[in-house]
């Protein structure tokens, strides 16, 4: 798959917001200046919406109390900057970086939950072929929020000792 796929299999509203962008910057200034002020007077509003457009496993993650609390700390924190850092992340994932997986050198581990509506499988398969030294799992039936149920593997795998120079 090449960058212009990534775009073209870029989850709807990320392919506006990227087309928004390029094209009319201020339109999307306004719109997330609009988002930003309707998600800081209603942070429980947004949780619930991400909680509505989730796959059932990441439902199931995002209910639990403490997972709750977690992302709703993290969205508030989100939201005491103003959108522009949204703004560059949409345009650096969807732009030519410049550079060729193939030619990273160093290990790269890649964890997706294959179930992930928020990021398409197809782009981690993709950057999992591409990296040469891609170290690539895979959660079958699972989602965006893979993270809560697998932290304990992925932490033991950063912190293993053989693999700690590259740290």
């Amino acid at each position: 798959m090449s960058l212009p796929n990534i775009v073209r299999t870029a989850p709807r509203m990320l392919q506006i917001n990227y087309r928004l962008a390029h094209y009319a910057p201020s339109v999307l200034e306004i719109w997330f200046l609009i988002f930003w002020w309707f998600s800081r007077r209603n942070p429980d509003a947004f949780l619930k919406m991400s909680i509505q457009q989730s796959n059932p496993t990441d439902q199931e993650i995002l209910v639990q109390p403490e997972t709750s609390l977690i992302l709703e700390h993290v969205w508030k924190e989100n939201l005491r900057r103003d959108s522009r850092g949204y703004v560059q992340d949409v345009e650096i994932l969807m732009d030519d970086w410049g550079f060729r997986l193939s030619d990273i050198k160093q290990e790269v581990y890649l964890w997706q939950g294959e179930g992930d509506a928020n990021t398409p499988v197809s782009w981690a398969r993709y950057m999992a072929d591409e990296l040469p030294h891609c170290k690539a799992t895979f959660f079958p039936d699972e989602g965006h929020f893979a993270l809560f149920t697998h932290w304990i593997e992925i932490i033991a795998a950063l912190v293993n000792p053989r693999n700690s120079h590259h740290f």
